[in-house]
């Protein structure tokens, strides 16, 4: 699909992703410097009262009002997905859905509050 530029043409798994998440936040070697880290996740534009990413958005990711969670939805014709990382306790929640009207957010909520995390 060549009209939504970087919205196409990318593809991944679970797994990818999470070690992705892992190469950026985890304990062992990371891929970029604590302080582009701290730069990627300050707080830059307030995402509109009532929207479901509710918070701030930094270079790339949605944060939530504590800053206790770090996330991006999508969706693209057929398919819908999430990324959430939660700092804090070192967890993340990743959906991967074939079908775009998927609620990737509240199976996200959900997901994190069964391992208790609080998602937005």
């Amino acid at each position: 699909m060549s009209v939504p530029y970087a919205a196409s043409a990318l593809y991944s798994t679970v797994a990818d992703l999470s070690h992705w998440d892992d190469a950026l936040m985890g304990s062992g070697q990371r891929i970029v410097r604590p302080t582009t880290l701290q730069e990627m996740f300050r707080p830059r534009i307030k995402v509109v009262p009532g929207d479901p990413a509710e918070g701030w958005y930094g270079y790339g990711w949605f944060i939530d009002e504590n800053g206790t969670e770090y996330d991006h939805d999508g969706s693209i014709n057929g398919f819908a997905s999430t990324n959430a990382i939660f700092p804090a306790a070192h967890a993340e929640v990743i959906i991967l859905s074939n079908l775009q009207t998927a609620d990737v957010r509240t199976i996200t909520e959900r997901l994190a509050a069964t391992i208790g995390l609080h998602a937005r």
